[in-house]
């Protein structure tokens, strides 16, 4: 019994210190176009992420990024920004932004998520 019960309290810690969120990286750490499109910004954390760690936006241009993300909340000259809601941290206040930079030739040379 009490083999149980410390494991289901060590479960509980790693869940708690994982910012409680294991089950949303699971669904939400691939990229996939009509999930992306419906996802409430919050929900696009993992998404991102996936498409940085892969590197699946190098090379791409900036019609074929808009093409696949569809309309950036920001436009910049050289670079989109797609928001991402708050941070994944208990504790944290700001909000997250994927950002997306297009070299001289208009293609993706970088990108990452950043706080506000």
């Amino acid at each position: 019994m009490k083999r149980i019960l410390l494991l289901v309290t060590l479960g509980i810690a790693f869940w708690l210190l994982s910012g409680g969120d294991l089950l949303e990286r699971y669904r939400f750490y691939r990229y996939d176009p009509a999930l992306w499109s419906e996802a409430a910004p919050e929900n696009r954390y993992y998404m991102a992420r996936f498409l940085i760690d892969q590197h699946l936006l190098a090379g791409l241009s900036r019609q074929e990024v808009i093409i696949r993300l569809g309309k950036p909340d920001d436009d910049g000259e050289s670079k989109v920004s797609y928001s991402l809601g708050p941070e994944r941290d208990m504790f944290a206040m700001d909000g997250l932004v994927f950002d997306i930079y297009f070299d001289t030739e208009g293609v993706v040379s970088k990108a990452r998520i950043r706080a506000t």
